[in-house]
């Protein structure tokens, strides 16, 4: 049955603001643990602010963007070891979990990523061969990780292996790319 109010895939109304969909009541920022669920919030408000400010609602999608915002802020001061340049999942005690997975392309995916920072992570890791730059598809953690592990000859990638990640690894280098080449 059509209500018609215009959803995200979450079931968020956009024409409300994230208060009002119940996202940020608590007065701190939403416990960040993970790379892909933080990104993934990240990214919903950020839709929710593109289809509020296609609807004219201006004030929601300006509330929109900045509790996009806040994620992006919580997830880097979260997740961002400055000393690896790289970012890690925490435990539950917020300690980081030192695995160099290929996760990180979710940021890139979605434009999460200052240029200089993505430009910094590209160099040091996608496009490194004794990191993420082996021949394609790219592993779904590092060969320099401990965790990877290599008992084939060639590119077994060591782990977890996901046709996703290599499709997810396209659409991204389509756009982060150009961004890179263009501003390095």
């Amino acid at each position: 049955m059509d209500t018609g109010k215009e959803r995200t895939g979450s079931g968020q109304d956009p024409k409300l603001s994230p208060k009002e969909n119940g996202r940020l009541q608590r007065k701190h920022l939403p416990h960040i643990k993970h790379i892909s669920g933080s990104v993934a919030g990240a990214c919903l408000r950020c839709y929710s602010a593109v289809i509020a400010g296609r609807l004219g609602l201006m004030e929601q999608a300006h509330e929109w963007k900045q509790a996009a915002r806040q994620v992006k802020k919580a997830l880097i001061e979260t997740c961002y070891d400055e000393e690896d340049d790289f970012f890690y999942d925490v435990d539950r005690h917020g300690n980081k979990i030192k695995c160099k997975s290929i996760s990180i392309g979710n940021l890139f995916c979605e434009s999460l990523l200052d240029t200089d920072m993505a430009k910094s992570i590209f160099d040091r890791y996608l496009s490194n061969p004794n990191e993420f730059g082996t021949p394609f598809p790219y592993p779904s953690i590092s060969i320099s990780d401990p965790k990877w592990i290599q008992d084939r000859t060639g590119n077994s990638w060591g782990f977890y292996s996901q046709g996703l990640t290599t499709l997810r690894t396209l659409r991204w280098m389509d756009v982060s790319l150009k961004t890179i080449w263009l501003h390095g």
